[in-house]
């Protein structure tokens, strides 16, 4: 079925969510290093800052996902 992009949109980052929530894990969280941000097009900072987001206001202690954006 076709779906709106804002919907597409969510889905996408709903799915990356999905996808990094398998490797964090309580007794072992995830770190992601993303370097070079300064160079990022604004679709790629724009998913960081969705999945960012939806991350923080997901407040599930089953999962533990720490970002560090930098720019060097």
């Amino acid at each position: 079925p076709d779906v709106s992009p804002d919907q597409s949109q969510l889905r996408f980052v709903d799915t990356i969510l999905r996808f990094l929530s398998v490797f964090a894990v309580p007794s072992q969280p995830l770190v992601l290093f993303l370097d070079d941000m300064q160079w990022s097009d604004m679709p790629s900072f724009q998913l960081v800052e969705s999945v960012l987001v939806k991350e923080n206001n997901k407040r599930r202690e089953e999962e533990k996902i720490c970002f560090v954006l930098s720019r060097m």
